[in-house]
């Protein structure tokens, strides 16, 4: 109801009636006069509408200065109250949600909507709220017997109203000659009202014989429409107290068929047809109403013109005609073809020909130009190229000449065939003579030596390939220079004569030491070659590469010395050594892990004193004198703590295996327990000249907190302060350090150092308790069932279910209502209320209650309305039918209802009875499922 009321206001705050409902200052606010009512006791039917503001206002001290007659003062009897009730069963008849109320103790609610009827003998039936949507009051003046009107509706000047409720109050005016009748035109008539903003500003309109509520009304527009088949028109609604509209047809498509106004497009197939348009229009309470339109769709024709046209640029222009060849007159846009620029070229008919536009794409095209080759050149009696007819572009045309001669140059016109937009184009014959490259013929060259490259133009410029492409350096033979095609070139030979070439036998490496003589370079080698060196001396300082070059004339190659000059190697002994007072000396050994071999002075280690001894390489090693420094060292006891002590189950320490003052070892054991006191012995490494060391660790018991361990909570329930403080006096902190009161968890409590106390951990559990209730059928029984919400184990809780007497009915997650109201004699009135409460392990307890409307869980498959109370109505009662729709075997809707239980007896949705047939369903549920079938109609059983 809440939504339902929400959806409400905000419709009408779009009506013209309800345009006002911002909140204002005063205490109320008049909104509308009807000025002119129906019937003949006019005096006794007129009404008017005020708002109250944000405090209730009390009825007791009110008043009216009517425009004439005085005012009698307010009413409430029997008389009012079967007047209200009329009326409230007229409004849920006409399917609205809304009712009259009238005010407790004269008490008018703060923002209340508020009726003041002139007289409580005012007639039921000239005043109708129709469908009203929300609850407005109704207040009557006693008035029994005026018949003449309290309003002035006839003549011209202006009228005042005034109300007021002790210290406040609100006066309007309206202009007499101002008041309309229902079309709108200012004379007097039954139904003519008068608005007021809050600054009091009026406007006129007239809705008939009614209250000055929203009415609820909806015209699609002209009962009968005619279009061409395929086109689209414009549909413009009008209605009013709507909460949504929507247009539909059995065929076409709508633009936006939610709104008021809309464009309708037909299908072209359905030409010769009546297709029935239909604005169904939709208030807050979910009461439809409809207007139909009967559109009749004829054929349309297409003008035939030609659809596409091509012309050259430049071109004269075809002058576009402005009837079609079957007769359809229209304009063209643009009107004028294009020489110079593509485009399309849109017909429109003339209005009242039912002819449909069409489309004349025009293309220009620049003239093209055959894209044959412009030059060619021939060899003197070559083959001559046949002349192709058509370009590789796609012209077509003819040669002039026709064949190119192979003997003389010449030009060659290709003319295009008509209708290419194509030019003409000149191809330029060259007729060459032959040409010899002018290669040498002959060359000699060493075996190994570097083969010349074959170059791939001739010096007079002739390009081609050789066969051999490289020339070899290990035999001789000939190679073929080829022409590459259209140089009008010959072919031409090369010989190549290969001979063997000697290689000075010099030796190739030499290795000497840094400062050395170097040897001086022989300019003949030993097999007689002769020849120059390249540098000329051996450096003793640097290696290098030299080259020996023979003379020319020798078919001899090159040949390289590669010489190494070698610096003085320094022996890798280790330069320095340290050794323990006493200990055993090393022997100094003769060859160094490089290679050198030598001799030391001393010759052997002294582990008494400290001292240096110095290495000297043998002679012929390129090697330098090194220096060993021996230092004796006295032995270094590790500084470690000698004693330790730990709490028993705590982190054991890791040791150290490097003394504070650097010595490193090994520990036995090697691990520190936390379970029983030991020793632990540190050995240091070898070399360091250091002393064992022992460690005494004491390990002392742990004292647990004798805190308690688990803790259980409901959800919301007020959580216990965490101590901190043991009740065996150990102190410390808890992690975290609030109960979550809503969340199960652990909390840590860890001890202050210092105390040989272990951690404990309180385990919170928090009952978690929310569920919902589901109705349902199922196996034919209707069905309430626990469904949990929050994570808690449906078996692991207590359930018990009550009638709206409080007697006790069922202790499942599940109560079958089916079966609990068979169970009993007593016919039981619907709705029933049933509560469930539910209990966890934790003593958790949530209560909720579902509101049982009927208990019928099947689809009939046919009903009988024939008022015998045996099966009148289609009766889903119990299944949470969101919307049901009734279609006729012709697949039209003939019924429809919103949040359905029985209410179809085999009306129409006018309320008119269908005739006997079979019907199909749709049915919407609740949970999202939908339901289809058949039901029969048969009002003789």
């Amino acid at each position: 109801m809440k939504l339902q009321k929400l959806k409400h206001f905000l419709i009408i705050a779009v009506l013209a009636l309800f345009s006002y409902q911002d909140a204002f200052s005063q205490c109320f606010q008049i909104e509308s006069i009807l000025v002119d009512a129906c019937g003949v006791q006019e005096g006794l039917n007129e009404m008017v509408r005020f708002k109250v503001g944000n405090t209730a206002i009390n009825t007791s001290n009110m008043s009216v200065s009517w425009p004439n007659n005085p005012w009698q003062g307010l009413i409430r009897n029997s008389v009012t109250a079967a007047k209200v009730a009329t009326l409230n069963a007229d409004i849920l008849d006409a399917g609205g949600c809304g009712q009259l109320i009238e005010p407790t103790g004269g008490v008018l609610p703060a923002n209340a909507s508020v009726i003041l009827v002139t007289s409580h003998n005012f007639d039921t039936d000239l005043n109708s709220f129709g469908a009203l949507t929300d609850n407005v009051y109704i207040i009557f003046q006693n008035n029994p017997t005026t018949v003449s009107g309290h309003f002035a509706n006839s003549g011209t000047g202006i009228r005042t109203l005034t109300i007021s409720f002790g210290s406040c109050s609100d006066t309007v005016s309206y202009d007499r000659a101002l008041l309309i009748d229902t079309n709108g035109a200012t004379v007097p008539a039954d139904g003519a009202i008068v608005q007021y903003t809050p600054a009091g500003t009026a406007t006129y309109i007239n809705n008939g014989c009614s209250a000055p509520v929203p009415p609820f009304t909806v015209d699609a527009g002209p009962a009968t429409m005619s279009a061409c088949a395929g086109t689209t028109i414009s549909l413009n609604g009008i209605a009013q107290g709507y909460q949504s509209v929507r247009w539909s047809a059995v065929s076409g498509t709508f633009s936006t068929a939610t709104n008021l106004s809309t464009t309708y497009t037909s299908s072209a197939s359905q030409a010769g047809t009546v297709v029935v348009i239909t604005l169904t229009a939709t208030n807050s309470c979910g009461l439809e109403i409809r207007d139909t339109i009967n559109l009749t769709l004829t054929n349309s024709t297409t003008p035939n013109f030609p659809t596409t046209l091509s012309l050259c640029t430049g071109s004269t222009a075809p002058v576009l005609n402005t009837t079609s060849p079957n007769g359809i007159s229209g304009t063209w846009n643009p009107a004028v073809v294009s020489n110079t620029a593509s485009g399309n070229y849109v017909f429109t008919p003339n209005a009242g020909q039912c002819a449909s536009n069409i489309t004349l794409s025009v293309t220009v095209s620049n003239s093209i130009t055959p894209n044959f080759p412009a030059a060619i050149s021939i060899c003197t009696g070559s083959t001559a190229p046949v002349l192709n007819t058509t370009s590789p572009n796609g012209i077509s045309g003819t040669w002039n000449p026709a064949v190119v001669s192979n003997t003389a140059s010449g030009n060659y016109v290709f003319t295009p065939n008509a209708g290419q937009c194509a030019t003409n184009m000149t191809l330029n014959v060259t007729v060459s003579n032959s040409i010899t490259p002018n290669f040498p013929t002959t060359l000699s060259i060493c075996t190994g030596s570097t083969a010349p490259v074959l170059n791939a133009t001739s010096p007079n410029g002739i390009t081609g390939t050789w066969n051999p492409a490289v020339v070899s350096n290990t035999a001789s033979g000939s190679y073929v220079f080829t022409p590459n095609a259209g140089q009008c070139a010959t072919n031409m030979t090369l010989n190549v004569t290969v001979t063997n070439g000697i290689t000075p036998n010099f030796p190739t490496t030499l290795s000497i030491c840094t400062g050395s003589t170097a040897p001086v370079l022989n300019a003949t080698s030993p097999n007689g070659i002769t020849g120059t060196w390249n540098p000329a001396v051996v450096s003793n300082t640097a290696s290098g590469s030299y080259v020996f070059t023979p003379n020319a004339g020798q078919c001899v190659t090159n040949m390289t010395l590669n010489v190494t000059v070698t610096n003085g190697i320094t022996p890798n002994f280790p330069n320095t050594l340290s050794i323990c007072t006493g200990s055993t000396a090393p022997v100094l050994n003769a060859t160094s892990p490089n290679g050198i071999t030598g001799t030391w002075n001393p010759a052997v280690v002294s582990n008494t004193a400290s001292g240096s001894y110095v290495f000297t390489p043998n002679a012929g090693q390129c090697s330098t004198n090194m220096t060993l420094n021996v230092t004796v060292t006295n032995g270094i006891t590790p500084n470690f703590p000698t004693a330790l002590s730990i709490c028993t189950g705590s982190t054991a320490p890791l040791l150290n295996a490097t003394s504070p003052n650097g010595i490193t070892g090994t520990w036995n054991p090697a691990v520190v327990s936390n379970t029983a006191s030991g020793s632990y012995v540190f050995t240091p490494n070898a070399g360091q000249c250091g002393t064992s060391t022992t460690l005494n660790v004491t390990v002392t018991n742990s004292i647990i907190p004798d805190f308690a361990t688990e803790l259980a909570l409901c959800n919301g329930d007020g959580a216990p302060a965490l101590a901190t403080t043991s009740p065996n006096g150990i102190t410390g902190t808890w992690n975290p350090a609030i109960i979550n009161n809503t969340t199960s968890g652990s909390y840590v409590f860890t001890p202050n150092a210092g105390q040989c106390a272990s951690n404990v951990t309180l385990n919170v559990t928090v009952g978690q308790l929310d569920f919902k209730v589901d109705n349902g059928c199922e196996g034919g029984n209707y069905r309430l069932t626990v469904v949990p919400i929050s994570d808690f184990d449906s078996n692991d809780v207590d359930y018990e279910w009550k009638n709206n007497q409080g007697v006790r009915v069922g202790t499942d997650s599940s109560l079958n209502v089916t079966e609990l109201l068979n169970s009993t004699p007593v016919e039981e009135e619907f709705p029933i209320t049933y509560t469930v409460q539910v209990t966890t392990a934790q003593g958790c307890t949530l209560t909720r209650e579902e509101t049982v409307y009927g208990i019928f869980c099947s689809i009939p498959k046919g009903i009988s309305p024939n008022n015998d109370n045996k099966n009148d109505e289609f009766d889903l009662s119990g299944l949470g039918v969101k919307e049901l729709t009734i279609f006729n075997r012709y697949g039209v809707k003939v019924y429809g209802y919103k949040n359905y239980t029985n209410q179809w007896k085999g009306q129409s949705d006018d309320g008119k009875e269908l005739p006997d047939a079979t019907y199909y369903y749709a049915i919407s549920k609740s949970d999202g499922q939908t339901v289809t079938g058949w039901v029969y109609l048969n009002r003789q059983r």
